[in-house]
């Protein structure tokens, strides 16, 4: 009870910061606002959300993670996830941090100034609290991708490609070896956007392909204030996690 009061007053508390310091865009951004330095001029996103990935055997991971968004001279993206996690995967519940990752993107502009090159690196360090909470591993995941705009900002196209791996950490952790590719699109309007996000990943380490269905919905309900839902559905029979869920909160500061 007492962990549960501490994330609701936690929400509460962006609620209220977001109507009084949230500035509202002319169209809901999906996605790319995460993703991608868009709309390329220095802005700031806090977003805390809740993450439960459900696996075999009845087994879970749940997260609590605090997202940090800063975009920098119009083209410059970094990105900070605090988690904390929950999990039952060692036999008992346990609490506590999970691995801490920072992410730096830098987009390119096209000649149109509607197709966008970039590159991304993200490091994961091995933070967690309990060897269930976290990989145990240093990893790296530099990537590749662009992003296209459409008419009018009515959404956009973007493709990326990711390597995952480990170089240090736990002789006890197992090793990471993965190929991230993200063909996503979605659609924006004034107040809500939807958007198919799913990221297919191919583990070498347990020669394991996850192909899901990955839909997002969000809806700004106060100026500056987005809440989203996600469910990530996997689609192969032989798959990592049987689903997956999330709700989230993002307020812009400008």
């Amino acid at each position: 009870m007492k962990r549960l009061a501490t994330i609701g007053i936690f929400v509460f508390g962006m609620f209220f910061c977001a109507y009084f310091v949230g500035a509202q865009e002319n169209k809901t951004l999906g996605r790319a606002a995460e993703v991608f330095p868009y709309p390329f001029k220095d802005l700031y996103y806090i977003s805390p959300r809740f993450d439960r990935q459900n696996l075999k055997n009845d087994q879970y991971f749940n997260s609590y993670i605090l997202r940090s968004i800063a975009t920098i001279g119009g083209s410059y993206h970094f990105r900070l996830d605090v988690p904390l996690a929950n999990s039952n995967t060692s036999g008992s519940d346990v609490f506590g941090l999970s691995d801490i990752s920072l992410k730096f993107s830098h987009a390119v502009v096209s000649h149109n100034k509607q197709l966008y090159f970039g590159y991304s690196i993200q490091s994961v360090f091995p933070s967690a609290t309990n060897e269930s909470l976290g990989g145990g591993k240093w990893q790296l995941r530099p990537g590749v991708g662009f992003m296209y705009f459409r008419d009018k900002l009515a959404g956009t196209y973007s493709f990326a490609v990711e390597y995952r791996f480990s170089f240090a950490g736990s002789s006890q952790a197992s090793n990471v070896r993965a190929l991230a590719i993200s063909p996503n699109v979605d659609w924006w309007f004034k107040r809500w956007y939807i958007g198919y996000y799913a990221t297919w990943l191919y583990d070498f380490e347990s020669n394991i392909l996850d192909i899901p269905i990955d839909i997002e919905a969000g809806y700004s309900v106060l100026s500056g204030l987005t809440l989203s839902a996600e469910f990530i559905q996997p689609l192969l029979e032989k798959r990592s996690y049987n689903n997956e869920f999330a709700i989230k909160l993002r307020y812009t500061i400008q």
